[in-house]
């Protein structure tokens, strides 16, 4: 079978829940920012709709240029082992298919449990849902070839 690589580091990979809440508050906060100003309000409210503006293309561009390459999230699936940083600066999780004994598939997460009972969450919340998608695919056939449970729960 054909492995899998997706970088999750550019704005394509975003669900569209995440790119919608992002356009909304730079929406809120350059209408509120350009209100304060024209009004001559510089206090608190002032601020906090600077916040959202902030904030809101925070959102739009998650992994900005400053994060390097080794810091980016990502997964990799192929034939002997999945590979995942589901959020930028946190450590990368390597389990091997040899490890795992069965994967259960959400509708917006992957749980691997291993031969010692530990489970392993993958949280897909903020990816789009044709990379969501192609996991949950790519995972439930290499899980299919490696004769391990698969159980499908709402997906």
């Amino acid at each position: 079978m054909e492995p899998l690589y997706i970088d999750f580091s550019d704005s394509v990979s975003l669900s569209g829940k995440t790119k919608f809440v992002g356009i909304l508050m730079s929406a809120l906060g350059l209408i509120g920012s350009v209100f304060c100003i024209v009004e001559k309000s510089y206090g608190l409210s002032f601020y906090l709709i600077l916040f959202y503006l902030v904030w809101g293309v925070f959102m739009l561009t998650p992994y900005p240029y400053r994060i390097t390459s080794r810091n980016k999230p990502f997964i990799k699936i192929d034939d002997s082992v999945v590979e995942y940083r589901t959020a930028p600066f946190s450590y990368p999780r390597k389990e091997e298919w040899k490890n795992i004994s069965s994967v259960t598939i959400k509708p917006h997460s992957l749980i691997l449990e291993t031969n010692d009972s530990q489970k392993r969450k993958v949280t897909l919340n903020w990816i789009s849902q044709r990379n969501v998608l192609l996991i949950k695919q790519t995972i439930r056939e290499y899980a299919t070839l490696k004769d391990l449970d698969v159980f499908l729960i709402n997906s």
